[in-house]
């Protein structure tokens, strides 16, 4: 048995399964469609398509579709963070915010305020304990000015 089979079978049996990040949106469908729980790694660049928000004061690409399926499923947002206590294997979860788009009071109706009100508490819960965040996700590539001179050189030429 390889090892990746080991690690999805365990998570399976917590509960758990994971949805492949390419070809998994019927998966998604299913889940969400079903009223079931479902997490994301919301900390991610999100590439040149992504959803540009603000993130520690910068332009950052964010992955749109958590807002989108919210808006599309009706579904709340929970901001949940882990955080290592010391022993190995050892974590505390907080649950810090939570939103619904459904509601009148809430003011993130759109996919870039629910984009951005997801990263803003990610920000949040990185300033607690800076050094519990996994800073490896280069989360500031902004390649859009970059694009834009090649292509009004290409346009030119």
């Amino acid at each position: 048995m390889r090892r990746e089979d080991i690690q999805i079978g365990t998570r399976f049996i917590r509960g758990a399964r994971i949805i492949p990040k390419v070809g998994g949106y019927d998966q998604i469908e299913q889940v969400l469609g079903d009223g079931e729980p479902m997490a994301f790694l919301a900390d991610q660049y999100a590439g040149e398509k992504g959803c540009f928000v603000e993130f520690f004061g910068r332009p950052a690409s964010a992955h749109k579709a958590i807002a989108l399926l919210a808006l599309q499923h009706n579904a709340p947002m929970v901001i949940a963070n882990t955080r290592r206590r010391g022993e190995p294997m050892r974590f505390e979860i907080d649950v810090s915010a939570e939103i619904d788009p459904r509601t009148a009071e809430s003011d993130a109706g759109s996919v870039r305020e629910l984009t951005q009100w997801y990263t803003t508490r990610l920000e949040e819960a990185i300033r607690v304990d800076p050094g519990q965040y996994w800073w490896l996700h280069r989360r500031w590539k902004d390649l859009r000015k970059q694009q834009r001179e090649r292509r009004r050189r290409q346009r030119a030429a």
